[in-house]
């Protein structure tokens, strides 16, 4: 059976701009539309992740801790940061099964082990099981246990890479709030370009108008580049995409 990982943005489903946790409820029943349509797809089976967005950034760049657990109030703040992003997760994961699709919400943290703000080890045994059975894994970025600080961000963008690569996945989508990759951040330059199709990471894609502790559009590229698995990077704003994507229509970029 072929695996794709679908990367749902945190800008699609959460207001991202805003500095509390808020669902765009509106993006959010639409997205989960379109994946009632493509998980419906036999030959397939699929696992979504998603990005923290308003559930995440704003609150790590405030508690700080993406850098490590420094102080005693600190462990509260992870802990508590812990609890928010997973109720997006049970969120998201609620919407689609609302839609008749078979989701499983996992705690990422729950089977991931960090180190040195990097990812070291997920236990992929569950997800290969869930997987098989046509029952879809639902997965956020989120803060984990670091055994050189204590905490660090598990990306979603580190999910979707390392269960590429250890499942062999077809293919890739990252559905984001842009069209794809350009020379520079279009939301600023009305002359930006959209690149097509991507081989090399620039270091004009630092770009990003929002916290994001995980890095932004470079960071995403740096790491699907590495992977070598087939990847399609678009705008999840744009209704159908998602299913354009999977069809192989030309939306946004593609890497690999």
């Amino acid at each position: 059976m072929k695996i794709i990982l679908i990367k749902i943005g945190g800008s699609l489903i959460t207001k991202k701009s805003y500095s509390k946790p808020v669902m765009n409820w509106q993006n959010l029943r639409r997205i989960a539309k379109e994946l009632s349509y493509i998980t419906k797809m036999k030959d397939y089976s699929f696992i979504i992740v998603h990005g923290a967005g308003s559930y995440g950034h704003p609150l790590v760049e405030q508690n700080k801790i993406h850098k490590g657990i420094k102080k005693p109030s600190q462990r509260l703040d992870m802990a508590h940061t812990q609890l928010v992003q997973h109720k997006l997760t049970i969120n998201f994961a609620k919407e689609l099964i609302k839609n008749s699709i078979p989701a499983f919400p996992l705690q990422a943290s729950a089977i991931a082990l960090m180190e040195d703000k990097k990812l070291k080890d997920l236990s992929i045994g569950p997800i290969r099981g869930l997987v098989n059975n046509k029952i879809f894994p639902v997965l956020g970025g989120v803060p984990a246990y670091d055994l050189a600080q204590v905490c660090s961000i598990l990306s979603g963008d580190d999910v979707m890479v390392y269960l590429a690569k250890h499942l062999n996945a077809e293919m890739m989508l990252f559905a984001t709030d842009v069209d794809g990759i350009y020379d520079r951040d279009p939301n600023l330059y009305r002359d930006a370009r959209l690149i097509r199709h991507y081989k090399k990471a620039s270091a004009v894609l630092g770009y990003s108008l929002n916290p994001d502790v995980t890095g932004g559009m470079k960071e995403k590229v740096n790491k699907v580049l590495e992977s070598r698995v087939r990847t399609l990077i678009f705008n999840g704003n744009s209704p159908y995409n998602l299913i354009k994507a999977l069809k192989g229509k030309d939306v946004g970029t593609r890497i690999n």
